[in-house]
């Protein structure tokens, strides 16, 4: 869960880094890869949660 650095967190709220995963891509991998792409953090994959499934696209 992140908040943004530039705005208020009253405004924004906390939110999670989302988006698809790319073709040949793991589950775990595009998490590391949005946790990248929206914070500039570089984290890795301690786990997969079982039961989360995709949302709409």
């Amino acid at each position: 869960m992140l908040t943004h650095g530039d705005a208020p967190m009253e405004i924004t709220g906390v939110q999670i880094p989302a988006g698809s995963t790319g073709q040949g891509e793991t589950p775990s991998d595009a998490a590391v890869r949005e946790v990248w792409e929206e914070t500039g953090l570089r984290v890795h994959a301690m786990s997969v949660q079982p039961g989360v499934r995709p949302g709409p696209r």
